[in-house]
């Protein structure tokens, strides 16, 4: 099983040995979540290609049409919807009847795991085995205020545990397992705990007992308050180890901002900008000429618009500066301006934001010492509802 990165190419090759070579090809695709094994009735999708020569290999892109079922939100919870994709290839040869091809392990079905995630060019084209990434981060710095918990985003089908540290020494461990339920494929592991798991490991850890209440089941702790991790290792089925650093900044002078976006990867990632944010108001109108010599006439009042507005809205922008920061956040401002999907939270409220600047530089500590990124956003919406 492997994750679909369901904003690029995957593509699915079609080859017979039959005699005559094929005619053609079809590709039915199940698309569905909860549990892998849930594919049921005729094919979501079927996709159909005529082969231009008998002898030539087939190949089609599945993840286009797919990625429409799926639709990434965020409303302050760090939960990434996944879909089942399970697909089989009927070949349509030259002589003889219509069946299925065969994949190398003899299976007539393949069942992939799609995100609303990207691959980039460089990375060539995905192709079945590809895609199995463990941690879902694309640098190995988090960077969040101080006292603030955070969150890993893991593949459960590649990681093992995930470790927090502090001061040198583990605190906390969290143990990941595979599972069959789409809702878990992706796992965000909080450096706070949360979760009864979590507070029983605690209670254990302190050589104390727990005692089973059906209460506790639904109860959400906060089992580490006030540690601070430096350091978290994640840990893969091959036995690899992954070290991501934690920084913490605060500021005294300008208002945090959170700004969540949707990564290459398909999860929700936070970026904060710690200094000095500005905020514009874009107006637009139009003006029409109103006959005003009847009121004038009527009433004697010059109080009517001569030259009246309509269709007056605004939009509101900000320009937000990361203060300074670590070279190494170069790739993740890079996900946040190549991001479709970017919310910010701010007075306890989420709204949804477009980012308007479309450049950056990769600056370096050789080049310009200290490192400060400036982005510009802009409200996804009109400040005056019209939304009927």
């Amino acid at each position: 099983m492997a994750l679909l990165y369901l904003n690029s190419p995957y593509i699915v090759e079609a080859q017979s040995d039959a005699n005559g070579g094929l005619q053609g090809c079809s590709i039915q695709i199940w698309i569905y979540d909860g549990d892998k094994g849930g594919r049921a009735g005729s094919p979501t999708i079927t996709l159909k290609s005529t082969a231009l020569n008998p002898t030539d290999t087939i190949y089609i892109d599945i993840a286009g049409v797919c990625s429409d079922y799926l639709d990434t939100l965020y409303d302050g919870s760090y939960v990434s919807k996944t879909i089942w994709i399970s697909y089989r290839v009927m070949a349509i040869p030259v002589d003889g009847p219509v069946g299925p091809i065969l994949f190398p392990n003899g299976e007539e079905y393949r069942t992939l795991t799609g995100v609303e995630g990207y691959k980039f060019y460089e990375e060539g084209i995905q192709r079945d085995g590809t895609g199995d990434d463990s941690v879902l981060l694309t640098t190995d710095i988090i960077r969040i205020p101080k006292g603030d918990n955070f969150k890993i985003p893991v593949y459960s089908e590649e990681t093992t545990s995930v470790t927090f540290e502090q001061d040198g020494e583990s605190y906390y461990s969290k143990s990941i397992s595979s599972s069959n339920q789409s809702s878990e494929q992706i796992v965000y592991v909080d450096s706070n705990g949360g979760d009864i798991s979590e507070y029983i490991s605690k209670v254990t850890y302190l050589n104390a007992t727990f005692e089973e209440n059906k209460c506790k089941k639904d109860i959400q702790y906060n089992v580490f308050e006030g540690r601070e991790p430096e350091r978290v290792i994640v840990a893969d089925k091959n036995g690899n180890t992954r070290v991501i650093k934690v920084e913490r900044d605060s500021e005294c002078l300008y208002e945090t901002v959170k700004i969540t976006y949707l990564s290459r990867f398909g999860v929700k990632r936070d970026l904060f900008f710690f200094k000095k944010n500005i905020k514009r108001l874009e107006v637009e109108r139009s003006e029409y000429k109103s006959n005003t010599l009847r009121h004038i006439y009527e009433t004697g009042s010059l109080t009517k618009h001569r030259n009246a507005a309509y269709g007056v809205n605004g939009t509101e922008t900000l320009t937000l500066n990361s203060g300074y920061v670590d070279e190494g956040l170069n790739d993740d401002f890079r996900e946040l301006l190549l991001s479709e999907k970017v919310w910010i939270t701010k007075d306890n409220q989420i709204l949804p934001v477009n980012v308007e600047s479309s450049s950056m530089t990769y600056k370096t500590h050789l080049n310009d010492k200290l490192i400060n990124q400036q982005i510009d956003f802009k409200y996804s919406y009109k400040k005056i509802n019209k939304v009927r």
